[in-house]
């Protein structure tokens, strides 16, 4: 009987072992993904600023654009200001989930 328990106790360890490392694996899994959507998004950006640079040039040609100025400014739609506390939820949420 004395054997039996010491097996089982083995086995428990080993599971719990086993359990430890399949958390760690996941949380690696979970920080990829992260990271993969974070940069799905970023690339969403990159064609939005796209867009808007040739639809700038389009109606002003002569226009000199700054990416830089794009980016601080932005290149989603009009949102009241009475959104903006909504707007930064969703975005907060959506970066850390």
């Amino acid at each position: 009987m004395k054997y039996l328990l010491m097996g089982m106790t083995e086995e428990l360890r080993n599971l719990q072992r086993e359990i430890s490392k399949t958390r760690k694996h996941l949380s690696n899994l979970e920080a990829r993904y992260q990271k993969a959507a974070i940069k799905a998004q970023s690339e969403t950006e990159e064609q939005r600023l796209k867009r808007l640079e040739r639809e700038l040039r389009e109606e002003y040609p002569n226009l000199k654009i700054r990416r830089s100025l794009l980016k601080l400014v932005g290149t989603l739609p009009y949102s009241p200001v009475e959104k903006d506390s909504e707007d930064i939820a969703e975005a907060i949420a959506g970066k850390y989930g």
